[in-house]
C-alpha cells in the first residue's frame, strides 16, 4: 500500500506568492469565506500532481466546468509563476515544481533532479507513470472497443478528491477531458478496484499477456497474408522443401562437375593467343576500384572524427542541462542575484561606487530571472534533440560507408583475382568451341538454381511463418482459458472486498444525519440508497462524503488497499447542504476515521478546506490557515 502526504504547498510568481503553514498527519484544515482562495489550494496541490486545471489555463472557450466562477485572474496574470508540493511518497521526501501553462514536471528527490512530461510521447516514462510506481502501483492497459490508453494516477485522483464542481447525483470527480471514454463506466470501475486492489495481479497479468499474444497473431497473420501476395509466383502450398533441396544440391554438383571441366580445359591450353585489351581492360578496372576505396577510407576517418566532435558535444549540453535543471529549482529559494543589486557586495547599485564603474564596463551578465532559465532550458533541450539526430545521422553514414568499405575490398580481391587468372589463361582456338559449350550450361545451370533457390528461400519463410501463427494461435487459446480462470477468481475475490465496503458505507451512512434503511453499492460499485428511491435534496453531499470516508477507512483496516490514506476536500457547503447536517455529518464521519486508525495503528491525512462556522468545534485545534476576503487576507498574496 502506498501512501502519500503533503506536506507544503508552495505558489511563486513575479506579483503574488503563497507558502502554505506545514501540513501535518490527521486533519488540516483552511478555513475562509467565499472568495478568499480556499480552491485555489486544492487546485495547486491538483495541477503540482498532473492535474489539467481548467481555470490555470488562458482558453475560457471550452470550459468544461461551466460552474467555476472566473476568479483566477492573479495567477494568469502573473509571469514566471509556478506551484511546488513537498511532499512524501512511502516516507520518502520529494518537491514536485510545474509552471503554470506548462506540461513538464521536475522532481527533486534529494539527490537528483530530473523532469517528467505530463502526456506520453511515444514509449517515454510520463509523470503519471513514475508516480503511480512510486505508490506501488503498476500502470496497465485498459480498452474499450478501438480505443486502448494507460490508466493514469488523475483518473485515480477523482476519488481521491472532492471538489465542489461534480454535480450532487455523481460520486466521481468530474473528469479533466469531456469525452464518452474519460468517464465511461470502464474507467469509473478501474478506478475503484484499483483504489482497493480489488484488480488482481494474477488477472492483470493473465489479461496483459493475452493481450500481448492476441497482438502478436494478428501481426503473424498480416506478415503470413502479406507474404504470399508479394511471392504467389514462388509460393506453392503444395510442394514439399525437402525435394527443393535436394534438386538445388543435385543441380550444384553438376554446376562444380562444369567448372572444373572448365578450369581443366583453360590449364591443358597452349600458352598463345593473349588477349592483351582484355588485360588492359582488368587493369583500368582494378586501378578504379583501389581509387574508389582509397576515398571512401578517407570519407570514413573523417566521419568519425566528426562523431566524436558531436558525441563530446553532446555531452557538455547533457551536463548544461542538469545543472540548469537544478537552478530552475533553486533559483527562487538561494535568491542569489537581483537585477538591482551589485553581484559583487550585494549592495544597490546606487550605493556602490567602488564596483559600479567596472561592472558598466563589463559584457558579463551576472543573472538570469526564472523565465529566462526556462527559456535557455527549452532552448538547451531543443538543442540537445538536434544533436541526437545529428548523432543518429552520422551514426549511419558510418555504417554505410564501412559496409561500401567491405564491398569495395571483395571487388578489389575479385578483380586482381581476374587479372591474375586473365595473363595465365591462353586463349586456344581448338578448345574455344568445347569451352562455350560449357559455358552455356554453367549459365544455365546459375539461372535453374536461382528459381529453385528463390522457391526454397520462399516456401520455407512461409513455412515458418505460418508455424509460428499456428503456435502463437495455440498459446492465445490456452492464455484465453488462463485469463477466464484468473477473471473466475478476481469475481469469488472481488465479492469479499465489496462486502467489507459495503460494510463500511453502511455504517456511515447509518451514523449521517439521513434516515435511511439500506445503503450499499451495486454491481458498478455506484451507492444505491434504499433501493433508489431515497430523494433528499441533500442526500447527495453526504452520500458522496460517506462513499470518500469509506475509502479511508477501508484503507486504514485492510493494508492491501492501494488507496493512498489521503483525502483532499474541498467546501462540501457549496453543494448544496445545510450548515447542520453538514456539521454533523463531518463529526460523525471523522470519529470513524479516528476509531479505524486509532485500533489498526495506521497514519492517514485529510485536507478540509471549508467555510466559517461550517465544521464541528472540535475541529478548531486541526486549523493550519485562515483567509478572509473582507480583511483582504487572501490566498494569494503580493510580493
Amino acid at each position: 500500500m502506498g501512501k502519500l502526504r503533503i506536506n507544503q504547498v508552495t505558489y511563486s510568481g513575479d506579483k503574488y506568492y503563497y507558502i502554505s503553514p506545514k501540513i501535518n498527519e490527521g486533519l488540516n484544515l483552511f478555513v475562509g469565506d467565499n472568495g478568499s482562495g480556499k480552491t485555489t489550494l486544492t487546485l495547486f496541490i491538483d495541477f503540482a500532481l498532473g492535474g489539467n486545471v481548467d481555470v490555470f489555463r488562458d482558453n475560457k472557450t471550452k470550459r468544461k466546468q461551466s460552474s467555476i466562477k472566473y476568479e483566477y485572474r492573479e495567477v494568469l496574470d502573473d509571469a514566471n509563476n509556478f506551484v511546488e508540493l513537498d511532499l512524501d511518497i512511502n516516507s520518502k521526501n520529494f518537491k514536485l515544481k510545474r509552471f503554470i501553462r506548462d506540461n513538464e514536471i521536475f522532481i527533486d528527490d534529494g539527490e537528483f533532479v530530473f523532469s517528467r512530461k505530463i502526456f506520453r510521447k511515444g514509449k517515454d516514462e510520463t509523470f503519471s507513470d513514475w508516480l503511480l510506481k512510486s505508490i506501488d502501483i503498476e500502470p496497465f492497459e485498459l480498452n474499450m472497443g478501438t480505443y486502448s490508453w494507460t490508466f493514469d494516477f488523475h483518473s485515480l485522483y477523482r476519488l481521491i478528491n472532492y471538489d465542489q464542481y461534480t454535480p450532487n447525483n455523481k460520486i466521481y470527480k468530474l473528469p479533466t477531458s469531456d469525452n464518452f471514454v474519460s468517464d465511461s463506466q470502464v474507467i469509473r470501475k478501474s478506478i475503484f478496484e484499483t483504489l482497493l486492489n480489488t484488480t488482481s495481479d494474477e488477472y492483470h497479468a493473465a489479461f496483459n499477456l493475452f493481450k500481448a499474444e492476441e497482438k502478436k497473431f494478428k501481426e503473424l497473420t498480416s506478415n503470413f497474408n502479406s507474404l504470399i501476395k508479394v511471392h504467389e509466383d514462388f509460393y506453392d502450398e503444395s510442394i514439399c522443401v525437402q525435394s527443393l533441396l535436394s534438386e538445388i544440391e543435385n543441380k550444384e554438383t553438376k554446376l562444380e562437375a562444369l567448372k572444373s571441366k572448365r578450369i581443366s580445359l583453360s590449364t591443358a591450353s597452349e600458352n598463345k593467343g593473349v588477349s592483351e585489351d582484355a588485360v588492359k581492360e582488368a587493369e583500368r578496372v582494378l586501378l578504379r576500384v583501389i581509387d574508389e576505396k582509397n576515398e571512401k577510407r578517407k570519407e570514413f576517418k573523417e566521419l568519425k572524427y566528426e562523431l566524436a566532435r558531436v558525441n563530446n558535444f553532446a555531452s557538455d549540453l547533457e551536463s548544461e542541462i542538469e545543472q540548469i535543471q537544478k537552478i530552475i529549482f533553486t533559483h527562487e529559494a538561494l535568491d542569489l542575484f537581483h537585477p538591482d543589486n551589485c553581484p559583487l557586495c550585494k549592495k544597490e547599485f546606487k550605493q556602490c561606487e567602488q564596483h559600479l564603474e567596472n561592472l558598466s564596463n563589463s559584457s558579463f551578465n551576472y543573472t538570469y530571472s526564472i523565465e529566462e532559465y526556462r527559456n535557455i532550458y527549452k532552448q538547451k533541450v531543443k538543442k540537445k534533440n538536434t544533436i541526437e539526430s545529428a548523432k543518429e545521422s552520422i551514426s549511419q553514414d558510418v555504417k554505410a560507408i564501412r559496409l561500401s568499405l567491405r564491398k569495395l575490398n571483395s571487388t578489389k580481391l575479385k578483380y586482381k583475382k581476374r587479372l591474375n587468372d586473365l595473363v595465365k589463361t591462353l586463349k586456344c582456338n581448338s578448345e574455344l568451341t568445347e569451352l562455350e559449350r560449357i559455358n552455356y550450361k554453367i549459365n544455365d545451370l546459375n539461372d535453374e538454381l536461382y528459381l529453385l533457390n528463390k522457391r526454397y528461400s520462399v516456401n520455407k519463410e512461409i513455412l515458418a511463418l505460418k508455424s509460428k501463427k499456428e503456435a502463437s494461435d495455440g498459446e492465445k487459446k490456452r492464455l484465453k482459458t488462463s485469463l477466464y480462470n484468473a477473471e473466475k477468481n478476481f469475481i469469488e475475490g472481488n465479492e469479499e472486498i465489496i462486502k467489507r465496503f459495503n460494510k463500511e458505507f453502511s455504517n456511515l451512512m447509518d451514523a449521517s444525519p439521513l434516515k435511511i434503511s439500506c445503503a450499499k453499492i451495486d454491481q458498478d460499485y455506484m451507492p444505491e440508497i434504499d433501493g433508489g428511491v431515497y430523494r433528499e435534496i441533500s442526500s447527495g453531499v453526504i452520500i458522496r462524503l460517506a462513499y470518500y470516508f469509506s475509502l479511508l477507512i477501508y484503507s486504514l483496516k485492510f493494508e492491501k488497499s492501494s488507496f493512498p490514506n489521503i483525502l483532499i476536500i474541498d467546501t462540501p457547503e457549496d453543494s448544496g447542504i445545510d450548515t447542520p447536517k453538514l456539521i454533523s455529518t463531518l463529526e460523525s464521519f471523522y470519529s470513524a476515521v479516528l476509531e479505524a486508525s486509532n485500533k489498526n495503528f495506521h497514519d492517514y491525512q485529510i485536507i478540509l478546506t471549508t467555510g466559517e462556522d461550517r465544521y464541528p468545534k472540535t475541529f478548531d485545534n486541526y486549523i493550519v490557515d485562515e483567509f478572509k476576503e473582507k480583511e483582504g487576507n487572501f490566498i494569494l498574496k503580493v510580493k
